[in-house]
C-alpha cells in the first residue's frame, strides 16, 4: 500500500490551547475539520499522549487557533517541537512579546492568526495513537480574516529552502530544530503523531 499517497491530502496548520485547573496546555495540530453547520461541529485529532490532549480531556474546552500564511514560523516551532510534559510552553518570559488574550481562561494569540474558534468537546473517540475530538463551536473570534490560512504544505516549503530537513512519513510534520536531526536521541518522538526517528526521512 502506499501510504505516500496520503501526502496529497490538504492539511492546515493549527495552534490549539487549552487550561484545567489553571493549568495551560498547547500544541500544534494539522487536522481540523469542519462535519456540520447547523448546529456547527468540528473534528480534530491529537496524539493521546501529549499534554495538551490529556488537558482538554479533562477540561472539555479548547480553541482552535486558525495560523495565517503570514504567521511568524517560530510560533510553529515553539509549539511544535517542545513538549507540554517536560516544559511549561506559556512561561512569562515566552509571552511578554506576545500580544494574547484569553477566553474562558484559555490562552489564544492574536497578532499571526486568521480567527479563534472557541470550543467544547461533544465526544470523544479513541483512535489508538490519537483522539478524535468531536467538537460543539461556541464562538468565532476573527483576528486577521482576509489572511489565508497557513497550509501544511506551505509550512513543509517555507522550512526546507536551502536546509537538511527531516520529514514525517506518516504525518509529514518537518523537523527543523536546532540540533542536527541525527544528533538527537534514539528515543525522540514526532511531536504530532508520536511516531519515532525510523519515520523520518530526508528530503
Amino acid at each position: 500500500m502506499d501510504k505516500t499517497l496520503l501526502f496529497k491530502i490538504p492539511y492546515g496548520v493549527y495552534l490549539v490551547t487549552s487550561e484545567n485547573s489553571n493549568e495551560m496546555a498547547g500544541c500544534i495540530i494539522n487536522t481540523t475539520i469542519q462535519i456540520t453547520d447547523e448546529p456547527s461541529h468540528l473534528v480534530m485529532s491529537i496524539n493521546k499522549n501529549s499534554h495538551t490532549a490529556q488537558t482538554i480531556v479533562k477540561s472539555k474546552k479548547c480553541i482552535i487557533g486558525m495560523l495565517s500564511e503570514n504567521c511568524d514560523l517560530n510560533i510553529i516551532e515553539h509549539f511544535g517541537n517542545i513538549s507540554g510534559n517536560i516544559e511549561n510552553k506559556f512561561k512569562s518570559d515566552y509571552l511578554k512579546d506576545i500580544s494574547y488574550d484569553m477566553k474562558d481562561n484559555i490562552i489564544y494569540f492574536k497578532k499571526d492568526f486568521v480567527c479563534n474558534l472557541i470550543c467544547t468537546v461533544k465526544e470523544i473517540i479513541d483512535c489508538d495513537s490519537h483522539y478524535l475530538f468531536v467538537l460543539n463551536l461556541i464562538e468565532t473570534i476573527a483576528i486577521n480574516k482576509e489572511d489565508k490560512l497557513m497550509t501544511y504544505e506551505m509550512y513543509r516549503n517555507l522550512k526546507t529552502k536551502n536546509k537538511d530537513t527531516y520529514i514525517c512519513r506518516i504525518c509529514h510534520y518537518v523537523y527543523d530544530g536546532n540540533i542536527s536531526f541525527t544528533q538527537l536521541p534514539d528515543d525522540y518522538i514526532c511531536p504530532i503523531c508520536g511516531k519515532g526517528k525510523d519515520f523520518f526521512e530526508k528530503i
